[in-house]
């Protein structure tokens, strides 16, 4: 049928052409006489009919020949005038023809990339007059940029019909559009398309390339250019040196990222530089790759640009501030074990002095030799506790970094006695030789407080370590003498609350009854504003409780100079030389006051400071009592304040009822495998056990644990003391095939660095009887072996064991 319809437009043409011919006056140009004289030639007619169908035909025809000699790559040779018409006019590729094929101009998806460059490949490869020479590659889908409508590129889908010139070896592309509802949508699209194109801001369009795909007036009055000279060009030939902040943009762009007020600098066409703001994103197709972006530029003020550095800074500041956290926990996270591993060795080791002490006593050594053990012992001893402040260091980093992400703390809730709490963080807190410290309790309080102890204590422990020991040289406050330190734990009838409050004062003039009358008026009127000597809320949370450097980062910032100061006094923070706090202590404090369903508060006063916060509790009545910790001046032994040690509670006997029922074995000492990968650890812990008379058996991972018990099922194990974090088999695994495949009824405990919520509710639901975290003293080993193993030592071992501690 196209044959035919061919056939006779030609001869209708014939007819036509004939016919204008002969009423051509003598005043024709020299291009109409030579077509006037082909007239008469049969051939000659035939050939120029041809090219006037194929110039004039409805059907977008592009001439292809091959640029190589084995015809695997083409060029185009020539396009028709409906091409220009519906697809582009050629101008507007020619500059994204250098670079590829034309086959990667006209698609715009891979898919009809690949189907039409197959039927080009498949009709050049066909034998001459072989029906496979004409082959067809239905709907490929173009961008148009025709001339119709200033060009607004428009997706249409092709019908192309692909043949080869048996004369001259060129190929030919014959392009039909799919018109389905073509003029409807085209209709409809016109008001958009006069919408963007005439808009008062300027826009664009830009390949992955980076080639103009389209620009609308606004755009071309802000830079002057024509689209003939602006549209199919690289952007980088319109922004002198800018060639690395291009990069970037395409980078953020890339990776799907939208970006805002970004500073660029282009060229208009009279030579000026004018300074733009680029707000961008990119438009992906229906494959996920990326089709263009959608560029809108602004002309606009120095002082915008000023702004967009500013925030841009800031934004880098909070990112290196997350970079430092995920460093510092990931980092952490390695050193956790082989800092339990000198703990376990440090308390190991004191508890060997113990005993050469006492067999150095009996023997009657020389007084050097005795006089070496004590200086050993005191070198143990201050190691110890470095390393026990290590320890919580990495655990305030750990609980830290779980409240930044969000997650919620799970809390262990026991009843806690307010005294011996008060007592306990006094002496985890190094108190200097010229600062009083104090503990008072107000009347009409709980003695007792339902909650966490270990965050509570964890709470007072910064408090009270940031009053006694910080140096705050933008006040010169704890330079000064004549400094008491008090924690006052009393009540607040209304609502029931047990209020804690740590209250550093300077000079004798300045009490801690006038500081904690002046506190209790605040908590009672709560009207003030945030600043100093006024209490501060949540939302005004002040810089004293911001990690690293207790400086305050804004959620917005638009002057430079501000950013830059501030990203200065950050990393003068962060690059301190005060080597002994992280300034995470308050930071913590602030978060877990909350988690504990508390509101932290601080009073800043010339001659005082005071933290306070407040829980709720039962109304049992406070004994109203005071007495000094450690007067000032006092010299100070090693370890921080000192306090009577608590009596040694002596393990649970076995009853009658047990000795029955179990016989001996109620007596007998546990077998108890122990699973753990670092062989260290394994020894320190296999050595405690040996010194508490157990038997042991060491598996190095979890898959030698299974092994022992489904290879020699006779061989029991009163307690199995599990690690989580190991090769080949972790303790996870291992427990879930022990309990719920070999039906093994041993208790398991879970004996790991790792303290978390998650980690503990993992265990609890594979099955483990119990969790404790490294590394385990000797007293909670005993404890464990109690509850799990219903062992205690018997008496001649419990004296020794009580004098050890």
């Amino acid at each position: 049928k196209q044959r035919q319809q061919i056939k006779k437009c030609a001869q209708i043409r014939t007819t036509e052409t004939k016919t204008t011919l002969m009423a051509t006056t003598s005043t024709a140009s020299p291009d109409q006489a030579r077509d006037q004289a082909h007239v008469g030639n049969p051939q000659d007619e035939t050939t120029l009919l041809a090219k006037s169908f194929a110039e004039n035909s409805p059907f977008c025809i592009v001439v292809l020949s091959r640029s190589d000699s084995n015809g695997s790559s083409f060029q185009v040779e020539h396009v028709n005038s409906t091409f220009e018409k519906l697809i582009s006019p050629r101008y507007k590729i020619n500059e994204a023809l250098k670079g590829q094929s034309i086959f990667k101009v006209l698609t715009t998806t891979d898919k009809g990339h690949d189907d039409l460059v197959s039927a080009v490949e498949e009709a050049n490869s066909s034998a001459d007059g072989a029906d496979q020479s004409r082959v067809r590659a239905r709907s490929i889908e173009i961008l148009t940029l025709a001339d119709a409508d200033n060009g607004f590129p428009i997706k249409k889908h092709f019908d192309w019909v692909i043949t080869r010139s048996r004369e001259d070896n060129k190929v030919l592309l014959w392009g039909d559009p799919c018109h389905t509802k073509d003029v409807e949508q085209r209709a409809q699209d016109a008001e958009l398309v006069d919408f963007f194109d005439n808009a008062p801001i300027a826009l664009h369009w830009l390949s992955g390339e980076g080639i103009v795909l389209w620009a609308n007036k606004r755009e071309m009055e802000v830079l002057g250019y024509t689209p003939e000279e602006y549209i199919g060009q690289p952007i980088m030939n319109f922004c002198p040196d800018e060639e690395d902040l291009v990069l970037e943009i395409f980078k953020q762009l890339g990776s799907g990222n939208t970006i805002k007020d970004v500073p660029v600098r282009f060229r208009t066409k009279d030579g000026r530089i004018v300074p733009l703001l680029i707000d961008s994103n990119v438009k992906y197709d229906e494959y996920g790759k990326f089709a263009h972006t959608r560029c809108f530029i602004r002309d606009d003020t120095g002082r915008k640009i000023h702004e967009a550095k500013a925030r841009l800074l800031l934004e880098e500041t909070k990112r290196s501030l997350k970079m430092l956290d995920n460093f510092m926990s990931r980092s952490l996270h390695h050193v956790r074990t082989p800092i339990h591993i000198l703990q376990s060795s440090v308390d190991l080791m004191q508890e060997n002095f113990v005993t050469m002490k006492r067999l150095a006593a009996k023997e009657k050594v020389s007084s050097d030799l005795q006089q070496a053990i004590e200086e050993n012992e005191t070198l143990l001893e201050n190691a110890g506790e470095h390393i026990r402040k290590s320890v919580e260091m990495i655990d305030d980093i750990t609980d830290l970094a779980k409240l930044d992400q969000q997650q919620e703390l799970k809390l262990t809730k026991e009843l806690v006695e307010l005294r011996t709490l008060g007592q306990d963080v006094f002496g985890l807190v190094d108190i200097p030789d010229d600062v009083e410290a104090a503990l008072e309790f107000q009347g009409g309080g709980s003695t007792h407080l339902n909650t966490d102890k270990r965050y509570l204590a964890k709470i007072l422990r910064h408090l009270l370590d940031h009053c006694v020991n910080d140096t705050d040289s933008k006040h010169n406050f704890y330079d000064q003498s004549n400094r008491h330190v008090t924690l006052i734990i009393g009540h607040l009838p209304a609502g029931n609350v047990c209020t804690f409050k740590v209250v550093v004062a300077v000079g004798e003039d300045v009490t801690t009854q006038d500081i904690v009358k002046l506190v209790n008026q605040e908590d009672a009127s709560n009207n003030k504003t945030a600043g100093d000597g006024a209490m501060i809320t949540p939302s005004d949370l002040p810089h004293i409780f911001q990690k690293y450097t207790q400086e305050l980062l804004p959620d917005e910032i638009t002057d430079w100079e501000a950013a830059d100061t501030l990203r200065k006094k950050i990393e003068a923070g962060i690059n301190s030389q005060r080597l002994d706090s992280l300034h995470i202590g308050l930071s913590l404090s602030y978060h877990l006051v909350n988690a504990l369903g508390g509101d932290l508060r601080y009073l800043n006063l010339p001659n005082c400071k005071c933290f306070s916060f407040g829980i709720p509790h039962s109304k049992s009545e406070l004994q109203v009592e005071r007495f000094l910790v450690r007067p000032k001046n006092k010299k100070r032994t090693a370890g921080g304040a000192q306090f009577v040690p608590a009596p040694y509670i002596q393990p649970q006997e076995r009853t009658k009822s047990e000795i029955v029922t179990q016989g001996v074995k109620a007596m007998d000492p546990p077998t108890v495998l122990v699973v753990e990968d670092v062989p260290m650890c394994a020894k320190l812990l296999l050595r405690h056990l040996n010194q508490l008379n157990c038997s042991t058996k060491w598996a190095k991972n979890g898959q030698e644990a299974v092994d022992f018990i489904k290879n020699d099922p006779s061989s029991v194990f009163d307690i199995i003391l599990m690690d989580i974090r190991m090769p080949v088999m972790d303790g996870i695994e291992a427990t879930r095939i022990i309990k719920h495949e070999l039906h093994c009824t041993t208790p398991i405990v879970a004996l790991t660095g790792e303290g978390g919520d998650d980690i503990k509710d993992q265990c609890h639901k594979i099955g483990f009887d119990g969790f404790r975290t490294k590394p385990l003293k000797r007293d909670m080993l005993m404890s464990v072996l109690h509850e799990h193993a219903r062992y205690t030592l018997p008496s001649s071992d419990q004296a020794s064991n009580r004098q050890t501690q």
